[in-house]
C-alpha cells in the first residue's frame, strides 16, 4: 500500500499505535538525507513516536546510523530511555519501521519515511526485513552514555588524537605501531558513534570524556 508524503506522518503514527508486542526501527534520518529540507517538527514527531512506544509497552528495538544519531540531540535523551535496545552502525540502508512481525513501513525514495512510504503486509517480505534487522543488529555497537569513562585502552588514544599534531607523533607518544594506532582510532570512533576525528572531539566533550 502506497502512502503519499502528506499522509506519511499519520500512517506512521497509526503504525506505532497499532503495535502490541514489538516495534523494530531503523533510524537513518538526518537533515541531509531527506529529499527536501524538513521542518524541525519532522524530527520532533519522529522522536515523539519513539517515546510513545516506550510508554505504551511494546518492546522497542532501534538501530540508528551514526550520523542520524548525532544529528538529533533530542534523540540522545530518548536513547538513554531505550537503553540496551539501541545500537549504532555507520549507516543504515533506509528508515524503516516493523510492527509486530505483521507490517512494515519502508520509504518510497529509499531514504526517509516522511517523503512517502509503502506499507508492506506480505508475510515473506516482512520476515525478510526482520531477518535483515537481526543481521544489522549483530553488526551494531552500543552507544556510550554521558559521563561514562572511555574504555581504558582507548583513553590515551583519544588524548593523543586530539593533542598531537600528527599520527606519527601520536604513535611515538603512545609507543604504538601505526597499524595498531589506526585500529584503535577506528575503535574509538565506533565507540563514540562518529565517523571522523573532528566529530570525535565534539562527541567526547558531550559525553564528559574530556
Amino acid at each position: 500500500m502506497e502512502v503519499a508524503g502528506p499522509q506519511a506522518r499519520q500512517a506512521l503514527a497509526g503504525l506505532f499505535r497499532s503495535a502490541n508486542v514489538e516495534i523494530i526501527v531503523w533510524d537513518g534520518a538526518s537533515p541531509t538525507r531527506t529529499r527536501s529540507p524538513q521542518p524541525p517538527r519532522y524530527f520532533t514527531h519522529w522522536h515523539d513516536l519513539l517515546r510513545q512506544v516506550l510508554q505504551q509497552g511494546p518492546a522497542l528495538t532501534v538501530v540508528s546510523s551514526m550520523d542520524g544519531y548525532n544529528a538529533h540531540c533530542a534523540f540522545q535523551d530518548t536513547a538513554w530511555a531505550i537503553g540496551d535496545r539501541l545500537r549504532l552502525v555507520p549507516q543504515v540502508p533506509y528508515q524503516m519501521v516493523l510492527a509486530d512481525r505483521r507490517v512494515a513501513a519502508v520509504p518510497k525514495d529509499g531514504r526517509t519515511l516522511y517523503d512517502g512510504l509503502y506499507l508492506i503486509r506480505d508475510a515473506a517480505a516482512v520476515a525478510a526485513l526482520r531477518g535483515a534487522s537481526r543481521s544489522l543488529w549483530a553488526l551494531a555497537l552500543r552507544p556510550s552514555r554521558p559521563g561514562a569513562a572511555p574504555p581504558a585502552h582507548l583513553a590515551p588514544v583519544l588524548t593523543a588524537m586530539l593533542t598531537e599534531p600528527s599520527d606519527e607523533a601520536a604513535c611515538r607518544r603512545l609507543g604504538l605501531a601505526p597499524r595498531t594506532y589506526s585500529r584503535r582510532v577506528a575503535e574509538l570512533l565506533a565507540t563514540l558513534g562518529v565517523t571522523n576525528r573532528f566529530q570525535a572531539g565534539a562527541a567526547a566533550a558531550r559525553l564528559g570524556w574530556l
